[in-house]
Protein backbone atom coordinates (compact mmCIF):
# COMPACT_ATOMS: atom_id res chain seq x y z
CA UNK A 1 0.00 0.00 0.00
CA UNK A 2 0.75 3.53 -1.00
CA UNK A 3 0.71 5.52 1.84
CA UNK A 4 0.32 8.97 0.08
CA UNK A 5 -1.63 7.41 -2.60
CA UNK A 6 -4.33 6.01 -0.04
CA UNK A 7 -4.35 9.27 2.01
CA UNK A 8 -5.48 11.14 -1.68
CA UNK A 9 -8.06 8.34 -2.37
CA UNK A 10 -9.40 9.03 1.37
CA UNK A 11 -12.67 9.88 0.58
CA UNK A 12 -13.13 7.29 -2.06
CA UNK A 13 -12.45 4.43 0.11
CA UNK A 14 -14.72 5.61 2.56
CA UNK A 15 -17.36 5.11 0.50
CA UNK A 16 -16.00 2.30 -0.63
CA UNK A 17 -15.63 0.21 3.00
CA UNK A 18 -19.69 1.20 3.42
CA UNK A 19 -20.53 0.03 0.11
CA UNK A 20 -18.97 -3.32 0.51
CA UNK A 21 -21.23 -3.98 3.99
CA UNK A 22 -23.83 -5.41 1.58
CA UNK A 23 -28.11 -5.48 2.83
CA UNK A 24 -28.36 -3.44 6.12
CA UNK A 25 -30.62 -1.04 7.72
CA UNK A 26 -30.10 1.82 4.74
CA UNK A 27 -32.00 -0.51 2.51
CA UNK A 28 -35.00 1.19 3.88
CA UNK A 29 -34.37 4.26 1.94
CA UNK A 30 -35.80 2.77 -1.23
CA UNK A 31 -38.86 2.09 0.48
CA UNK A 32 -38.87 5.51 1.74
CA UNK A 33 -38.14 7.03 -1.47
CA UNK A 34 -41.47 6.41 -3.16
CA UNK A 35 -43.03 7.52 -0.13
CA UNK A 36 -44.89 11.20 -0.53
CA UNK A 37 -45.00 14.60 1.36
CA UNK A 38 -47.51 16.66 1.86
CA UNK A 39 -45.55 19.84 1.88
CA UNK A 40 -48.33 22.51 1.13
CA UNK A 41 -50.07 20.83 4.47
CA UNK A 42 -46.59 22.28 5.94
CA UNK A 43 -47.24 25.29 4.39
CA UNK A 44 -50.70 25.87 5.92
CA UNK A 45 -49.01 25.17 9.39
CA UNK A 46 -46.39 27.62 8.63
CA UNK A 47 -43.78 25.68 8.68
CA UNK A 48 -42.81 26.64 5.40
CA UNK A 49 -43.24 29.45 3.37
CA UNK A 50 -46.04 28.19 -0.09
CA UNK A 51 -43.29 29.44 -2.04
CA UNK A 52 -40.81 26.75 -0.75
CA UNK A 53 -43.50 24.33 -0.38
CA UNK A 54 -44.21 24.52 -4.31
CA UNK A 55 -40.21 24.15 -4.22
CA UNK A 56 -40.05 21.00 -2.47
CA UNK A 57 -42.88 19.58 -4.55
CA UNK A 58 -41.26 20.43 -7.65
CA UNK A 59 -38.39 18.34 -6.80
CA UNK A 60 -40.51 15.84 -6.08
CA UNK A 61 -42.10 15.55 -9.05
CA UNK A 62 -39.30 16.11 -11.28
CA UNK A 63 -38.60 12.96 -13.28
CA UNK A 64 -34.60 13.89 -13.44
CA UNK A 65 -33.66 15.43 -10.25
CA UNK A 66 -30.19 16.11 -11.13
CA UNK A 67 -31.43 18.31 -13.79
CA UNK A 68 -33.93 20.11 -11.08
CA UNK A 69 -30.77 20.83 -8.73
CA UNK A 70 -28.67 22.06 -10.89
CA UNK A 71 -31.09 24.68 -12.22
CA UNK A 72 -32.44 25.05 -8.23
CA UNK A 73 -30.48 23.63 -5.67
CA UNK A 74 -29.25 26.33 -3.59
CA UNK A 75 -32.70 27.35 -2.70
CA UNK A 76 -34.11 23.88 -2.52
CA UNK A 77 -31.56 22.98 0.19
CA UNK A 78 -32.29 26.03 2.55
CA UNK A 79 -36.39 25.03 2.07
CA UNK A 80 -35.29 21.56 3.13
CA UNK A 81 -33.15 22.59 5.94
CA UNK A 82 -35.75 24.84 7.29
CA UNK A 83 -38.25 22.40 7.76
CA UNK A 84 -35.95 19.63 8.60
CA UNK A 85 -34.96 22.06 11.72
CA UNK A 86 -38.59 22.02 12.38
CA UNK A 87 -39.95 18.49 11.96
CA UNK A 88 -40.27 16.12 14.75
CA UNK A 89 -42.16 13.28 12.93
CA UNK A 90 -39.82 10.29 12.39
CA UNK A 91 -40.92 9.55 8.86
CA UNK A 92 -41.19 12.95 7.65
CA UNK A 93 -37.32 12.92 9.10
CA UNK A 94 -36.37 9.67 7.64
CA UNK A 95 -37.75 11.02 4.29
CA UNK A 96 -35.72 14.56 4.58
CA UNK A 97 -32.56 13.09 5.62
CA UNK A 98 -32.32 10.29 2.64
CA UNK A 99 -32.74 13.24 0.35
CA UNK A 100 -29.89 15.12 1.87
CA UNK A 101 -27.70 11.62 2.23
CA UNK A 102 -28.81 11.18 -1.88
CA UNK A 103 -27.81 14.39 -2.61
CA UNK A 104 -24.28 14.78 -0.66
CA UNK A 105 -23.08 11.90 -2.62
CA UNK A 106 -22.69 13.91 -5.37
CA UNK A 107 -19.66 16.94 -4.80
CA UNK A 108 -21.57 19.66 -6.87
CA UNK A 109 -24.75 18.81 -4.61
CA UNK A 110 -22.96 18.40 -1.85
CA UNK A 111 -21.47 22.08 -2.31
CA UNK A 112 -24.84 23.47 -2.74
CA UNK A 113 -25.92 22.01 0.66
CA UNK A 114 -23.04 24.12 2.35
CA UNK A 115 -23.56 27.26 0.17
CA UNK A 116 -27.58 26.89 1.42
CA UNK A 117 -26.90 26.09 5.34
CA UNK A 118 -24.14 29.09 5.25
CA UNK A 119 -26.89 31.88 3.45
CA UNK A 120 -28.86 30.81 6.37
CA UNK A 121 -26.76 31.13 8.91
CA UNK A 122 -27.38 27.30 9.84
CA UNK A 123 -24.38 25.12 11.13
CA UNK A 124 -25.37 21.61 9.06
CA UNK A 125 -23.77 19.69 11.31
CA UNK A 126 -25.64 20.56 14.31
CA UNK A 127 -29.14 20.02 12.39
CA UNK A 128 -28.14 16.34 11.80
CA UNK A 129 -26.78 16.07 15.07
CA UNK A 130 -30.46 16.64 17.13
CA UNK A 131 -31.38 13.37 17.03
CA UNK A 132 -28.22 12.05 18.72
CA UNK A 133 -29.18 14.89 21.64
CA UNK A 134 -32.92 13.81 21.84
CA UNK A 135 -31.53 10.34 21.96
CA UNK A 136 -33.81 8.96 18.96
CA UNK A 137 -34.56 5.55 18.93
CA UNK A 138 -34.96 4.75 14.87
CA UNK A 139 -31.74 2.69 13.98
CA UNK A 140 -32.49 4.86 10.07
CA UNK A 141 -32.98 7.82 11.14
CA UNK A 142 -29.52 7.47 13.10
CA UNK A 143 -27.19 5.83 10.74
CA UNK A 144 -28.26 8.78 7.64
CA UNK A 145 -28.29 11.40 10.16
CA UNK A 146 -24.81 10.12 11.53
CA UNK A 147 -23.49 9.49 8.30
CA UNK A 148 -24.48 13.52 7.18
CA UNK A 149 -22.70 14.34 10.35
CA UNK A 150 -19.57 12.15 9.24
CA UNK A 151 -19.05 13.58 6.20
CA UNK A 152 -19.65 17.61 7.17
CA UNK A 153 -17.23 16.83 9.64
CA UNK A 154 -14.43 15.40 7.33
CA UNK A 155 -15.67 18.81 5.00
CA UNK A 156 -14.54 20.57 7.54
CA UNK A 157 -17.82 21.59 9.29
CA UNK A 158 -17.12 22.40 12.79
CA UNK A 159 -19.54 20.88 15.78
CA UNK A 160 -19.32 21.90 19.09
CA UNK A 161 -16.83 19.96 21.67
CA UNK A 162 -20.10 18.36 23.84
CA UNK A 163 -22.31 17.42 20.65
CA UNK A 164 -18.97 15.98 19.22
CA UNK A 165 -18.23 14.03 22.19
CA UNK A 166 -22.15 12.33 22.73
CA UNK A 167 -22.20 11.54 18.69
CA UNK A 168 -18.54 9.95 19.15
CA UNK A 169 -19.89 8.44 22.10
CA UNK A 170 -22.96 7.03 20.16
CA UNK A 171 -20.87 5.73 17.14
CA UNK A 172 -18.54 3.54 20.22
CA UNK A 173 -21.50 2.31 21.48
CA UNK A 174 -22.86 1.12 17.84
CA UNK A 175 -19.70 -0.38 16.89
CA UNK A 176 -18.79 -1.91 20.49
CA UNK A 177 -22.24 -3.90 20.03
CA UNK A 178 -20.69 -5.38 17.09
CA UNK A 179 -24.34 -6.02 15.97
CA UNK A 180 -23.51 -6.76 12.21
CA UNK A 181 -25.00 -4.28 9.67
CA UNK A 182 -25.06 -1.90 12.22
CA UNK A 183 -21.76 -2.05 13.96
CA UNK A 184 -20.42 -1.83 9.87
CA UNK A 185 -22.06 1.36 9.46
CA UNK A 186 -21.29 3.17 12.75
CA UNK A 187 -17.69 2.22 11.25
CA UNK A 188 -18.01 3.48 7.85
CA UNK A 189 -19.18 7.17 9.56
CA UNK A 190 -15.92 6.87 11.95
CA UNK A 191 -13.65 6.49 8.68
CA UNK A 192 -15.10 9.01 6.97
CA UNK A 193 -14.46 11.69 10.18
CA UNK A 194 -11.04 10.28 10.44
CA UNK A 195 -9.71 11.53 6.99
CA UNK A 196 -9.91 14.82 8.81
CA UNK A 197 -6.69 14.69 10.45
CA UNK A 198 -7.49 17.63 12.90
CA UNK A 199 -10.12 15.95 14.52
CA UNK A 200 -7.80 12.47 15.35
CA UNK A 201 -6.74 13.27 18.64
CA UNK A 202 -10.24 13.94 19.60
CA UNK A 203 -11.54 11.67 18.44
CA UNK A 204 -9.29 8.51 19.62
CA UNK A 205 -9.84 8.34 23.35
CA UNK A 206 -13.23 8.00 22.69
CA UNK A 207 -13.07 5.23 19.77
CA UNK A 208 -10.67 2.49 21.06
CA UNK A 209 -12.45 0.32 22.72
CA UNK A 210 -14.64 -0.04 20.22
CA UNK A 211 -12.61 -1.12 17.98
CA UNK A 212 -10.37 -3.22 19.88
CA UNK A 213 -13.75 -5.30 20.70
CA UNK A 214 -14.65 -5.36 16.98
CA UNK A 215 -11.24 -6.64 16.04
CA UNK A 216 -11.84 -9.53 19.31
CA UNK A 217 -14.78 -10.50 17.38
CA UNK A 218 -14.03 -13.64 14.99
CA UNK A 219 -15.45 -14.01 11.19
CA UNK A 220 -16.37 -10.19 10.95
CA UNK A 221 -14.28 -9.69 7.96
CA UNK A 222 -15.91 -6.37 6.59
CA UNK A 223 -15.70 -5.03 9.92
CA UNK A 224 -12.20 -6.07 10.71
CA UNK A 225 -11.29 -4.29 7.52
CA UNK A 226 -12.95 -0.88 8.14
CA UNK A 227 -11.63 -1.26 12.32
CA UNK A 228 -8.43 -1.69 11.06
CA UNK A 229 -8.45 0.92 8.14
CA UNK A 230 -9.73 3.57 10.95
CA UNK A 231 -6.78 2.52 13.41
CA UNK A 232 -4.39 3.43 9.83
CA UNK A 233 -5.86 6.53 9.46
CA UNK A 234 -5.33 7.27 12.97
CA UNK A 235 -1.65 6.03 12.84
CA UNK A 236 -0.35 8.87 10.94
CA UNK A 237 -0.88 11.32 14.25
CA UNK A 238 2.59 10.31 16.32
CA UNK A 239 0.45 11.49 19.68
CA UNK A 240 -2.11 8.74 18.78
CA UNK A 241 0.39 6.82 18.28
CA UNK A 242 2.08 7.39 21.65
CA UNK A 243 -1.46 6.36 23.06
CA UNK A 244 -1.83 3.26 20.98
CA UNK A 245 1.12 1.88 22.94
CA UNK A 246 -1.50 0.77 25.94
CA UNK A 247 -3.91 -0.19 23.41
CA UNK A 248 -4.62 -4.36 22.68
CA UNK A 249 -5.44 -3.23 19.08
CA UNK A 250 -1.52 -3.50 18.03
CA UNK A 251 -1.98 -7.16 18.82
CA UNK A 252 -4.80 -7.81 17.65
CA UNK A 253 -4.17 -6.37 13.77
CA UNK A 254 -0.91 -8.68 14.52
CA UNK A 255 -3.08 -11.78 15.40
CA UNK A 256 -5.24 -10.81 12.58
CA UNK A 257 -2.01 -11.45 10.14
CA UNK A 258 -1.96 -15.28 11.23
CA UNK A 259 -5.17 -16.86 9.87
CA UNK A 260 -6.39 -13.85 7.28
CA UNK A 261 -7.14 -14.72 3.44
CA UNK A 262 -8.51 -11.55 2.61
CA UNK A 263 -5.76 -9.32 0.77
CA UNK A 264 -7.48 -6.13 1.12
CA UNK A 265 -8.10 -6.48 4.81
CA UNK A 266 -3.71 -8.24 4.80
CA UNK A 267 -2.29 -5.11 3.52
CA UNK A 268 -4.34 -2.22 5.72
CA UNK A 269 -3.18 -4.14 8.49
CA UNK A 270 0.56 -4.63 7.74
CA UNK A 271 0.32 -0.38 5.98
CA UNK A 272 -0.96 0.02 9.96
CA UNK A 273 1.98 -1.73 11.69
CA UNK A 274 4.46 -0.52 9.74
CA UNK A 275 3.18 3.28 10.07
CA UNK A 276 3.09 2.73 13.89
CA UNK A 277 6.67 1.68 13.75
CA UNK A 278 7.60 4.64 11.52
CA UNK A 279 5.64 6.93 13.50
CA UNK A 280 6.99 5.88 17.07
CA UNK A 281 9.03 9.01 18.36
CA UNK A 282 11.85 6.65 20.40
CA UNK A 283 13.16 3.32 20.35
CA UNK A 284 11.76 2.30 23.36
CA UNK A 285 8.43 3.14 21.88
CA UNK A 286 9.52 0.90 18.39
CA UNK A 287 10.79 -1.79 20.94
CA UNK A 288 7.24 -2.03 22.75
CA UNK A 289 5.15 -2.16 19.58
CA UNK A 290 8.18 -4.65 17.71
CA UNK A 291 7.38 -7.01 20.88
CA UNK A 292 3.63 -6.64 20.62
CA UNK A 293 3.92 -7.87 17.09
CA UNK A 294 6.60 -10.12 17.12
CA UNK A 295 4.49 -11.71 20.19
CA UNK A 296 1.80 -12.97 17.87
CA UNK A 297 4.47 -15.13 15.72
CA UNK A 298 2.43 -14.14 12.48
CA UNK A 299 4.97 -14.75 9.15
CA UNK A 300 3.63 -11.16 7.39
CA UNK A 301 4.75 -9.48 10.49
CA UNK A 302 7.96 -11.05 11.03
CA UNK A 303 8.52 -10.34 7.40
CA UNK A 304 7.96 -6.69 7.30
CA UNK A 305 9.41 -6.32 10.83
CA UNK A 306 12.84 -7.32 9.30
CA UNK A 307 12.42 -4.58 6.38
CA UNK A 308 11.16 -1.96 8.94
CA UNK A 309 14.17 0.68 9.54
CA UNK A 310 15.39 1.16 13.22
CA UNK A 311 13.42 -1.72 14.77
CA UNK A 312 15.64 -3.75 17.50
CA UNK A 313 16.04 -7.29 15.91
Amino acid sequence: INAEYMGDKMAEYGTLAVDLIGPNILDKATAIRKGSIDFQAYASSNLVTVEDATLLDDFVRNKSRAEFLNANGEAFFRALFKLYSKIVRVETLQYLVTIFDEAAQNEVFFKQILSAAAKINFNPAEIFFGVFDKQEKDSYLLHQSSRMVARLLSAGVALGGRELRVYLQWLASVIQSVEPGNCELALGSLQRILARASLRQDVYPLVEQALAAVLGVESRIQAHYVAVFCLWELSFDPVVVSQLQDSPSVSKVAGLLRTVRKEKLARIAVAFLRNVLDKAEDAQSKRKFAGQMIAQKGAPVDRQLREAEDVPR
